[in-house]
C-alpha cells in the first residue's frame, strides 16, 4: 500500500521541519511527504522551501503553498488534491500535525493495520505528550449524554455515564473506535473516493470526527493502532502571538455545532447545547455548595457562546 504523508503548516515552520525529519528517519517508510503552507503570515514558505532543498529532504519532500487559509480541513484537502491529481496517486494518506514527532514505525504500523482488513478505512495513532504521558487517542462519537457529563464534571455523573464518555480507555491492543485523533491518522484512497474529502465547513476542530462519521456511515471501520506512536506537542498552531493557548474559541463552538447539525440536524444540535448547559448548571450548584462558585462564570460564558453561535447559524 503506497502511502504519502500530508502535513499542514501554519506559522510553525521549524516544528514542521522537525516533524518531517522524524518521518524521514523511519526506514520502514519510503513515501513522499507533502507539506501545505496555509498562507502563514510569517516566513514559513521561505524556511520550508530552503529546508526542502537540502539533500536529505529534497527527493521526498514537496512544498505546496496555499493561496488562502481556509482552515485545517481545507489545508489537508490542498495536499490530498495535489496527490490525487497524479496519474498514479498513493493508495493511502497519513495526515499528521506539524507539532508531532513520529516514532519509528509510526506510518508503517498504520499501513499494516489498514491492510489487515479491507473494511478498515481509517487508522489512528497512539498519542503521547511531551511529558511521556499517554493522551486520549480513540473516541466515541459526541452524544448528548456525553455533553451532559462534560458540563457536569461530577464524579457520580461521570461514573453513571461511563459508557457515554467520548474518550475511550485504550492500551496496548488495537481496537475499533468511532473516531481517532486528528493529530495522526491514515485514510485510504478508497475511502476518499467513496465519501469525499474533508468538510471545509470546519475551519478548525471536529473535522476528523465528521470524516470518521462519514466513513462509518459508508460501512468502513475506524481503527486505533497502538503500534503507531506519535508524540504530540499540542496547540502550537493555535496559540496567540505571545504563545497563550486559545481555548474554546469561536472556531471550536462553530465546529461543534456544525458537527451535531451535520450528523443529526439542528434539533440534535440544540439538544446537545441544552445537555451541556444542564450539566454545567449542576456543576455550578455543586461548586456553590462546596464554597467554590467558579463554575457560575464558566456557565454564563458557555451559555453566551452557545447562544451567540446558534444565532449566527440561524437558530436564534
Amino acid at each position: 500500500m503506497r502511502t504519502a504523508v500530508v502535513i499542514v503548516n501554519y506559522r510553525v515552520a521549524s516544528l514542521t521541519v522537525e516533524a518531517v525529519d522524524a518521518l524521514l528517519t523511519d526506514g520502514g517508510f519510503d513515501g513522499e511527504i507533502v507539506v501545505v503552507d496555509n498562507l502563514s503570515p510569517d516566513d514559513s514558505v521561505k524556511v520550508l522551501g530552503d529546508a526542502f532543498t537540502q539533500p536529505s529532504r529534497r527527493d521526498r519532500c514537496t512544498l505546496v503553498p496555499s493561496d488562502r487559509n481556509g482552515g485545517f480541513a481545507a489545508g489537508n484537502n490542498v495536499g490530498l488534491k495535489h496527490l490525487l491529481g497524479r496519474d498514479d496517486p498513493p493508495d493511502a494518506f497519513h495526515l499528521i500535525n506539524p507539532d508531532t514527532i513520529a516514532a519509528i514505525d509510526a506510518t508503517p504500523a498504520l499501513v499494516r493495520a489498514a491492510m489487515s482488513d479491507s473494511k478498515v478505512g481509517i487508522v489512528g495513532s497512539r498519542m503521547k505528550g511531551p511529558d511521556g504521558e499517554w493522551q486520549a487517542s480513540a473516541f466515541r462519537f459526541p452524544n448528548c449524554m456525553g455533553e451532559f457529563e462534560r458540563g457536569a464534571m461530577t464524579g457520580p455523573v461521570s461514573k453513571a455515564l461511563r459508557s457515554k464518555l467520548v474518550p475511550i480507555d485504550v492500551g496496548d491492543d488495537p481496537v475499533d473506535a468511532d473516531w481517532v485523533s486528528g493529530a495522526s491518522f491514515l485514510v485510504t484512497r478508497e475511502v476518499i473516493d467513496r465519501i469525499g474529502l474533508m468538510d471545509e465547513g470546519f475551519f478548525l476542530y471536529y473535522e476528523e470526527v465528521e470524516l470518521c462519521w462519514r466513513a462509518k456511515q459508508a460501512g468502513y471501520r475506524v481503527r486505533y493502532e497502538p503500534g503507531s506512536v506519535v508524540v504530540h506537542l499540542e496547540g502550537q498552531s493555535t496559540t496567540t502571538a505571545d504563545k497563550r493557548p486559545v481555548l474554546k474559541s469561536a472556531h471550536w463552538y462553530n465546529s461543534r455545532r456544525r458537527y451535531f447539525e451535520r450528523t443529526g440536524g439542528r434539533a440534535r444540535a440544540r439538544l446537545a447545547d441544552a445537555s451541556y448547559l444542564s450539566g454545567a448548571a449542576l456543576r455550578a450548584i455543586r461548586d456553590v455548595g462546596s464554597g467554590g462558585p467558579k463554575a457560575w462564570g464558566e456557565l454564563r460564558g458557555a451559555l453566551s457562546k452557545a447562544t451567540k453561535h446558534g444565532a449566527e447559524r440561524g437558530d436564534g
